[in-house]
């Protein structure tokens, strides 16, 4: 190649960068993209959020061993937090999302589905770390492994669970709740 074309070749990659950033720049600082949550993201938006939080939990959830918990855990407690901190969002087997969770963009998923492409480490890793920007937070800060794992086992369990079997779960807890406590 000639050194003139890799002149060309350069000034022009440098124009289109500087040219996309200018933009950017007065789109962002213009105000006139609309962040509104009534409006969803265009589809490459929705497509490049959507692999980009896919690949960071994966990611991110790769180095996280199985707690012993996982495998024996206190459905009852997971249920309980599951009560608690989800179901307002994500709904549960039965149970519409809230009119909180309705209006979130993106759209918090139903755990029953997601919950099949999701290993725990990674179930685990979005309970404890969050997903900004998303509406869901993180519950590390307020919560011990150990309870996010009864959490994680339980989330598991959702896709295999029935409305009536749910249902039991939540008549159950209310029956047994103590008084004294809260989340």
């Amino acid at each position: 190649m000639q050194s003139g074309s890799i002149k060309t070749i350069v000034v022009t990659l440098v124009v289109v960068v500087g040219v996309a950033a200018v933009i950017g720049l007065v789109t962002v600082k213009s105000g006139r993209y609309d962040v509104a949550a009534t409006k969803p993201h265009h589809a490459m938006t929705e497509s490049i959020l959507s692999s980009m939080m896919d690949n960071s939990v994966r990611h991110h959830a790769s180095d996280i061993e199985l707690s012993p918990s996982f495998s024996d855990p206190d459905l009852d407690e997971g249920f309980e937090h599951f009560q608690a901190m989800c179901v307002a969002c994500h709904g549960a087997p039965g149970v519409e999302k809230s009119e909180i969770g309705a209006g979130l963009n993106p759209p918090a998923p139903d755990l029953g589905e997601a919950a099949t492409d999701l290993s725990p480490q990674e179930v685990f890793w979005i309970l404890k770390n969050g997903i900004k920007m998303t509406g869901m937070p993180a519950f590390g800060p307020t919560h011990d492994d150990e309870k996010l794992w009864d959490l994680t086992a339980f989330v598991k369990r959702l896709p295999a669970m029935t409305p009536d079997q749910y249902r039991d779960m939540a008549e159950t807890a209310d029956d047994d709740e103590p008084a004294h406590h809260h989340h």
